[in-house]
């Protein structure tokens, strides 16, 4: 056995602990990734989109440094802040270099790294069922903490295995299961149920496999719906439309049509007399009705358009450096004395973090693969090549992608590890998909 293929393994082991076992699924992404740019170097360090993504960790590594010269430490004592126990704030300009390992490190370790592991539909599609599979526990504690009461946390080894299990109560009202909240359950979630529902789509006459599959995707609905997060619904709703034909595109707008009327219907006191709360209450689940009702958002001082207004005033004062990673919370309480710990939005946290330099290379990056990737997918005339199963699998692949990138531009669920590594691999696996079309394509014109 040769040490791609040994590599190969560690790869998938990790995908398989990532969601239950950051920390150990981490040491396994190291050890393939190390294995995958020794065994592919030449080829790794030739290829335009890597890099891109070095010459982006150096810019990243630069503006560091100009933190660490340029700022000074900042510290806040008497908060005072209805949301959280918090009594003090302060801030350390060397927290910019610890930031960079959320991006550059994954670079490195994710995007390049995994890159000889995802070379062809059967290697993407192993990475996707063994992701499926090692969410069991995310669905299994979840409905433990939901209906029977199982609470922790639960640590293993000192820490360096936490499952969250947090009581539900009043501001912890969702299915979350072993993570932090049920926000992060619900963006994880929904990477899944996209290649959960292509595998259902899938031709085959496997009765068995088409009764599991259907199983399953009731379950996963049943979860992501428990969680109560409005990202996680949306992106179940998103999911459909786009992982079927292109034909289907129209209920992608009809699903955001009758989402949006359902949420102004219930927030009318004239329409909602015509159907009693209790239907409402009778039907959806306790931590959907929450989300739904204006009380549960009297706390908040400010709301999400005062945030994203907030952060482009303050991008557009440090355009080139930004303010420093983990800082936003500072400037907010400094400027409207409330706190707010980021912008909910991924795209200003990193340009108020890092400047709309180093923002504009980043998620140019990611934009191009995801439009190129996005007409070579589904509007792809010339390569005849992909069979439907195909099709439905690289559909699913994009879709977990898009949504889980939707979801980073309401609220900031990047920076659970997991999640991270999950938007690379996604990223790196879009890109190996665009590369095997160009290359058909290349192949079928040379014919």
């Amino acid at each position: 056995m040769n040490s791609i293929n040994v590599g190969k393994k560690i790869f998938l082991a990790g995908i398989f602990l990532l969601p239950s076992a950051l920390g150990l699924s981490s040491i396994f992404f190291i050890l393939s990734s190390f294995i995958s740019i020794k065994h592919n170097f030449k080829v790794l360090i030739k290829d335009k989109f890597n890099l891109y993504l070095i010459t982006a960790s150096i810019l990243f590594t630069i503006i560091s440094f100009f933190h660490a010269i340029k700022f000074n430490f900042i510290s806040l004592e008497s908060i005072d802040s209805p949301n959280l126990d918090l009594k003090s704030m302060s801030w350390d300009p060397s927290v910019s270099f610890l930031g960079i390992a959320n991006w550059v490190l994954i670079f490195f370790f994710v995007f390049i790294g995994c890159q000889s592991y995802l070379g062809s539909n059967r290697d993407r599609k192993a990475f996707s069922k063994w992701l499926i599979i090692g969410s069991f526990p995310v669905l299994i504690t979840g409905f433990g903490q939901y209906w029977l009461g199982w609470y922790g946390p639960f640590e293993i080894l000192n820490g360096f295995i936490k499952w969250y299990l947090k009581p539900i109560h009043a501001e912890n009202f969702g299915l979350a299961g072993l993570f932090s909240n049920q926000n992060y359950t619900g963006c994880w979630l929904n990477i899944i149920l996209p290649f959960s529902l292509s595998f259902f789509l899938e031709n085959n006459n496997s009765k068995r496999k088409k009764i599991i599959s259907i199983v399953f995707l009731l379950i996963l609905a049943l979860a992501i719906s428990l969680t109560g997060s409005r990202n996680a619904l949306l992106g179940m709703f998103l999911s459909i439309p786009l992982v079927l034909e292109t034909t289907a595109f129209f209920w992608l707008f009809f699903l955001i049509f009758v989402f949006t009327i359902f949420l102004i219907f219930l927030s009318k006191e004239n329409l909602s007399n015509l159907f009693p709360n209790e239907l409402f209450e009778n039907i959806l689940p306790e931590s959907i009705l929450i989300k739904l009702k204006a009380d549960t958002y009297i706390k908040y001082s400010q709301t999400r358009f005062d945030i994203y207004t907030f952060a482009i005033n303050m991008i557009s004062q440090s355009p080139f450096l930004g303010w420093g990673a983990g800082s936003f919370s500072i400037y907010n309480y400094l400027s409207l004395g409330s706190y707010v710990g980021h912008p909910h939005n991924l795209i200003l946290d990193l340009a108020f973090n890092y400047g709309a330099i180093i923002c504009l290379v980043v998620f140019g990056f990611i934009f191009y693969i995801l439009f190129n990737s996005f007409k070579s997918i589904y509007f792809d005339k010339e390569n005849k090549v992909t069979n439907y199963n195909e099709k439905i699998f690289e559909k699913a692949w994009w879709t977990s992608f898009f949504i889980l990138l939707l979801s980073q531009m309401f609220d900031v669920q990047y920076y659970d590890g997991r999640i991270s590594i999950s938007f690379w691999a996604l990223i790196a696996g879009l890109k190996m998909i665009l590369q095997e079309k160009q290359q058909n394509s290349a192949q079928v014109i040379s014919k």
